[in-house]
């Protein structure tokens, strides 16, 4: 296969014989100076149509816990009822990696939602289950339950929409939406958003469930809000911008926002700005 970048010692981004791009991974085929061409041999397991934006996230992803993300990916993608995205596995693999940097350094965080994501998702957070258990087993790592359900909206924000349900019409609204809320975070932190970064692409993957969940009229909803006015308290200029986020939609699409989506894109907002 034909190299085109490396994302790490064991991750590299390859052109196959018909002209597509191909994630490689296998031992060390990214390590050195990087070859025009990687053989066959060498390749453990390739995967196609991934965002290359995606790929960033797993720059500095230890080989063995890029593997474990890619067999709960397959997990998921055989008991699960709809067609998953092929990013998932190395958003999974960026998930699970920063979850337990953070734990070995003793930083627990809550996750006001997590009753609700089990009652809502109970497939999603049986894998969820089995990934924590997985996880102390074989990385040593005890994860707080609530990852359960942290693990769990990785497999519900890569659910793919029916390619029969979309319209033309209903995706150039949503393009309109995503660049329109795009310039309203820049007004509101005077900043430019580069729109090549995972950070970005992170947050537009959470947009794009939250605009399935307007036109499908649902919304999230939890009682277990209390660390939202903590948010507020820190991120006063976050809030500042959903609100005005939420404002633009509902003038746009008549729907109003429930504060649980609100929480939700406070915290896809504070990574990207």
């Amino acid at each position: 296969m034909q190299t085109l970048r490396r994302i790490n010692n064991n991750v590299v981004l390859c052109l196959d014989s018909k002209g597509r791009e191909v994630v490689a991974t296998g031992k060390g085929i990214g390590f050195g100076d990087l070859p025009d061409d990687i053989p066959l041999s060498s390749i453990e397991r390739s995967f196609y149509e991934v965002d290359a934006r995606y790929l960033d996230g797993i720059a500095n992803c230890p080989p063995e816990i890029l593997s474990f993300a890619v067999s709960l990916s397959n997990q998921a993608a055989e008991e699960l009822k709809y067609e998953l995205s092929p990013n998932l596995p190395f958003t999974l693999a960026d998930h699970i990696s920063f979850v337990i940097e953070r734990t070995k350094k003793g930083i627990h965080v809550s996750m006001p939602l997590a009753v609700d994501i089990e009652q809502s998702f109970p497939s999603e957070c049986r894998i969820g289950r089995h990934a924590v258990r997985a996880i102390k087993k074989k990385f040593g790592v005890i994860l707080d339950d609530d990852e359960i359900a942290g693990i769990a909206m990785n497999f519900i924000n890569s659910r793919l929409a029916p390619k029969e349900g979309s319209t033309t019409e209903f995706a150039n609204s949503e393009r309109e939406m995503l660049e329109d809320i795009t310039e309203i975070v820049e007004d509101v932190f005077d900043t430019t958003i580069d729109r090549s970064t995972f950070g970005y692409a992170r947050f537009t993957t959470h947009l794009g469930y939250l605009f399935q969940r307007i036109h499908a009229g649902t919304s999230l909803k939890s009682s277990e809000l209390e660390a939202f006015e903590g948010v507020r308290e820190k991120f006063p200029r976050g809030v500042e911008c959903v609100t005005k986020i939420a404002i633009h939609i509902k003038e746009t699409w008549g729907f109003e926002i429930s504060e649980t989506e609100e929480l939700y894109l406070l915290v896809h907002l504070s990574r990207i700005v």
